[in-house]
């Protein structure tokens, strides 16, 4: 039929804001928890950041919510 073979439009990409010039300038999180079961490691919670530069994920697994912040300055540091 003529809707089965009919192909849709490509969207364009649109940037809702500019990206970061910057390496380690601006960060993207999502906290993920409380999980039904913890893992090997005790953990119930996951946060992911990725910078906005560079597309770099990285993922770090806690015990409590409340670490994120710890997890965020863990990795500010790391970034050179």
């Amino acid at each position: 039929c003529a809707i089965g073979e009919s192909a849709r439009l490509i969207f364009p990409k649109q940037q809702s804001s500019p990206r970061a010039e910057i390496l380690g300038s601006l960060f993207h999180n999502d906290v993920c928890g409380s999980m039904h079961h913890e893992s090997f490691v005790k953990t119930r919670y996951y946060v992911s950041f990725k910078d906005d530069y560079s597309g770099y994920r990285i993922v770090y697994c806690t015990r409590h919510k409340c670490n994120v912040l710890q997890k965020f300055k863990k990795l500010c540091n790391s970034v050179p």
